[in-house]
């Protein structure tokens, strides 16, 4: 790495560590929230020059649309104030961000990663299994999850495109029903008044309905290879840390109830984090931990970084713009038959290679104002989310695993397909269960 951008991501690092110092504050202090998000805008610069070359693009590209639309609102009298750098993302970017520090309770006195005890099962019982492990530590860990199994199974065997798959698919179905995840806090920001209860009580089931049916489908494509599949299986003390996380987060939100879900889960992050790693290894090691991953760690989430905050300057300047020149979209009511022709058409936006976050963000930009079911709509964007993360080229989780494990992108996509055939059949069910719930 030279010099210039080694620079830049110790910035980054510190810089996201000050955006969640601000985001934490205003859980007491509400007006904090704006200086949060001029940080957070400031540190676009940073993220562009550490970002992936694919990504650095993408992300200039929406922030000069953004930049335009901003500008061309101005000249129409619509003018930008202090209030919109309140609704850049930094919430979400911050709980994102914060998933690091939670990646800390999986070391061991050493600073290695824990190791799960072997499994003791084979085939297609062991790929159910390790789906179900995946998608359980994933709607908490988040993308840490991907690493920490994606490691053991690659330390069996060279981790192959089915691997890939079972760990993009488990993973990514936690989008429906888990508030830890980057899509809560971007629906809490887009769509105000969501019923969080019933989106991710009828998302729950789905869930299942879907992580049963896409791991049927990953262990059936293995072909009589399937049996010597042993997996990932999961130590006991693994629990500790997401039953802590959920605990945290709905007590806090019982004794918070106007707290932004994302920054809950930010305060559980860091909070639960800092208490186990103080009571496993003492004050002094834990606060070298927390350090390192405050002033370097955190940059490891650039990509997302910079495309979230890019995202976050496009739907500010969109949302000027359109107020603007008085602009809506000629729709008829928003149903479940139009809120899954939202889901299919920012599943094939993102299979040619546009970010969900930036399909979800266009989109509902687009139907401002909104006068249809906020949880029906907030729904589509769950389903959306969950769908086209493995079947993306350009997502989080495709770009993390064809890095990290040498795979194609295109090979893992086209290898999802089935997967997202799936979800979007299933995203009409549970779209309609919603609609018919509000």
């Amino acid at each position: 790495m030279s010099a210039p951008a080694g620079a830049a991501q110790t910035l980054l690092a510190r810089g996201l560590s000050a955006l969640i110092a601000l985001v934490l504050a205003s859980i007491v202090w509400p007006q904090l929230s704006a200086l949060a998000g001029l940080v957070g805008l400031l540190l676009l610069v940073p993220a562009l020059v550490t970002a992936g070359s694919r990504t650095r693009i993408v992300a200039i590209l929406i922030t000069a649309i953004g930049l335009a639309c901003a500008v061309a609102a101005a000249m129409l009298g619509e003018l930008p104030s202090l209030s919109h750098t309140g609704k850049l993302n930094q919430d979400l970017i911050a709980m994102l961000a914060g998933g690091a520090f939670v990646g800390l309770t999986l070391r061991s006195r050493g600073g290695t990663a824990e190791v799960a005890p072997e499994s003791q099962l084979s085939g297609i019982p062991a790929v159910f299994r390790t789906g179900l492990v995946i998608h359980l530590l994933g709607s908490v860990l988040n993308m840490v999850t991907l690493g920490l199994v994606g490691d053991r199974l690659s330390a069996q065997t060279r981790l192959d495109v089915r691997d890939a798959g079972l760990l993009a698919r488990s993973y990514s179905i936690a989008a429906l029903w888990s508030p830890f995840w980057t899509v809560t806090a971007l629906i809490v920001v887009l769509v105000p008044g969501v019923n969080l209860w019933r989106l991710f009580g009828i998302g729950a089931i789905f869930a299942v309905v879907f992580l049963a049916l896409s791991t049927w489908q990953n262990a059936a494509s293995r072909g009589p290879a399937v049996r010597e599949f042993r997996g990932y299986s999961l130590a006991p003390r693994q629990l500790i840390v997401p039953v802590a996380l959920v605990v945290v987060v709905l007590g806090s939100h019982f004794l918070l109830p106007e707290t932004p879900v994302p920054r809950l889960v930010l305060l559980a992050s860091v909070g639960v984090t800092l208490v186990i790693l103080w009571v496993r290894f003492g004050p002094q090691e834990a606060a070298r931990m927390m350090s390192r991953v405050a002033n370097r760690d955190l940059a490891a989430s650039v990509n997302e970084v910079a495309l979230f905050l890019a995202a976050g300057v496009m739907t500010v300047g969109a949302s000027l713009l359109l107020s603007a020149v008085d602009f809506q979209l000629a729709l008829p009511p928003f149903g479940p038959l139009l809120a899954w022709l939202l889901v299919l058409t920012i599943v094939v936006l993102s299979a040619v290679g546009v970010h969900p976050i930036i399909g979800i963000s266009l989109a509902v930009s687009l139907l401002q104002p909104f006068t249809g079911d906020p949880t029906l709509l907030a729904a589509a964007i769950t389903w959306a989310w969950a769908i086209s993360a493995p079947t993306g080229p350009l997502s989080g989780n495709t770009i993390f695993l064809s890095q990290r494990y040498g795979l194609s992108a295109g090979v893992i996509v086209r290898q999802n397909l089935p997967y997202g055939l799936i979800g979007l059949a299933l995203a009409a069910g549970g779209l309609a269960a919603v609609a018919a719930a509000g």
